[in-house]
């Protein structure tokens, strides 16, 4: 038993097998009311588990979960193990809250909402916001943790008035730039996503759309979860992709505790002409009408609709001549294709034979209202941002290795970089950036480069290189910053400039 202030603030810490950072378990310590300013939660930037709840004596093994559904008649129940799992009435067993609604009912709601005790009538959120409240909180030590403990403030604050603006029915709403600027970024990428996302679920919201599925500069409102899901209706329904040559791989954007990390790349959303107003003409428009405003606007094809979410079709320059080549006298009704809005949750990797041989989809947004078009341009720029990062890191990592080859023996490499001799290192190219940083950070073998440069401040470089490179080769989904591409082409002429002196 921990203790951290007065009764009220007295709370068993979750078992250490329970904590996913552990860096937040070793980092504990007690807390007095001059560190309340310096202080960071034990779960921030990682979602709470029905197994914290058992683990803090907040839910106790053998609980009955009860999930009200009057429209029907009907009380779903489900009973808490000894491992914080649910046992569902069939025996199988389940981690996540909502999971077992969908196991039992077949509907998307916010679990954390639906479930309550059967004997104290308490709601399992109800149960996590005094989790929350009560929690450990860690003393941050140092200059470095004042300015984690200002971001931590700020991301507090923002928190609570979001949903405090939520529950008014008024929500907060802003860019995917501004939201993660809350959290000190500039970009995404996997942890940023999984921080963001866990802080906000934790209190009970989330972002419609999915700030992880559209462009940064996209607008989105931070919602309660409750306002996402209901008991007689899903949320967020699949769109019917029938009229595709493919079905698009689906991203489950329904807000869900599951323990599972969002572990998709790039979406159709991420690109910024998901997101773009759709030029589109009626069904009874005539032939000259759709080839003036294809002309004008220099487009290749057009939506048809009659209303944002009523799409018909799409008539293009392809279809436009299939149409006249048949019949020269041919209305526009006979150039109209079949076309089908993919939600913009769908993974782009899965779409991309579809857009291949469709050239072009349309995009569905949270209201199924269509948002944008994605064409094979589109993907083929989205991805060349991609690629000009990539190869200036390969042109960095074969730079460095050529420098390293010619100046240093694998006798004198070994040591730093396989001291153990597990990785069996016998040659040049097995080296990779971080065997490059342990050689160049060596202070004899900086000295031996002999070069009239400032050995920390340059491996301080190599180590942001890193970072970015990392960064690429997950697949982040968002272009790097112009400052960033300027930074590696500078190392790549620096280490041009100095390589050659080896």
């Amino acid at each position: 038993m921990a203790d951290f202030g007065d009764e009220r603030s007295r709370i068993r810490l979750p078992r250490e097998d329970s904590i996913t950072d552990q860096r937040m378990v070793e980092s504990m310590g007690s807390v007095s009311a001059e560190s309340s300013g310096r202080r960071q939660h034990l779960f921030r930037g990682r979602r709470v588990t029905v197994r914290d709840l058992v683990n803090a004596d907040l839910l106790e093994p053998g609980t009955v979960l009860v999930y009200d559904r009057p429209q029907i008649g009907e009380t779903l129940q489900v009973t808490v193990t000894e491992s914080g799992r649910l046992r569902l009435p069939d025996g199988r067993e389940t981690a996540s809250l909502s999971g077992a609604v969908r196991e039992l009912s077949g509907k998307s709601v916010d679990g954390w909402y639906a479930w309550r005790t059967a004997d104290a009538d308490e709601s399992l959120h109800s149960l996590r916001q005094r989790l929350l409240e009560q929690a450990a909180w860690a003393i941050l030590d140092g200059e470095n943790s004042n300015t984690e403990a200002r971001e931590a403030a700020r991301q507090d604050e923002f928190l609570q008035s979001a949903k405090k603006n939520a529950e008014s029915g008024v929500s907060r709403r802003m860019s995917v730039r501004e939201l993660i600027g809350i959290w000190g970024a500039r970009g995404r990428d996997f942890g940023l996503n999984e921080k963001i996302y866990a802080d906000l679920v934790n209190r009970g919201m989330t972002t419609e759309p999915d700030f992880r599925a559209v462009t940064l500069d996209d607008t989105v409102s931070v919602v309660l979860t409750t306002q996402m899901a209901t008991d007689e209706a899903q949320a967020l329904p699949v769109d019917d992709a029938s009229g595709l040559l493919e079905t698009p791989p689906q991203i489950e954007a329904t807000v869900s505790d599951d323990e599972d990390a969002w572990d998709h790349g790039l979406t159709i959303g991420n690109l910024p002409s998901a997101s773009r107003e759709v030029c589109s003409i009626t069904p009874d428009a005539t032939m000259d009408e759709a080839i003036t405003l294809m002309l004008t606007e220099d487009f290749s094809q057009l939506a048809v609709m009659t209303s944002p979410r009523e799409l018909k079709g799409a008539v293009s320059w392809k279809s436009i001549a299939k149409a006249r080549n048949a019949n020269s006298d041919a209305t526009l009704s006979a150039a109209i294709v079949k076309a089908e809005a993919v939600p913009y949750t769908a993974d782009l990797i899965g779409m991309l034979p579809v857009i291949q041989r469709q050239e072009f989809v349309f995009v569905s947004g949270v209201d199924r209202s269509v948002t944008g078009i994605v064409t094979v341009a589109d993907v083929v720029e989205v991805y060349g941002q991609m690629a000009s990062p990539f190869f200036m890191i390969g042109r960095i990592d074969q730079s460095l290795r050529r420098i390293i080859e010619a100046a240093f023996s694998m006798k004198t490499i070994t040591p730093l970089c396989d001291p153990d001799g597990l990785r069996d290192l016998n040659s040049y190219d097995q080296l990779t950036m971080g065997d490059y940083q342990r050689i160049l950070e060596n202070p004899d073998c900086w000295n031996d480069l002999g070069w009239p440069l400032h050995r920390k401040t340059f491996c301080a470089r190599l180590e942001r290189i890193s970072k970015v490179r990392n960064n690429i080769m997950h697949f982040n989904n968002d272009p790097l910053p112009s400052d960033i591409l300027s930074m590696l082409q500078n190392f790549i002429d620096l280490l041009k400039d100095y390589g050659n002196q080896q």
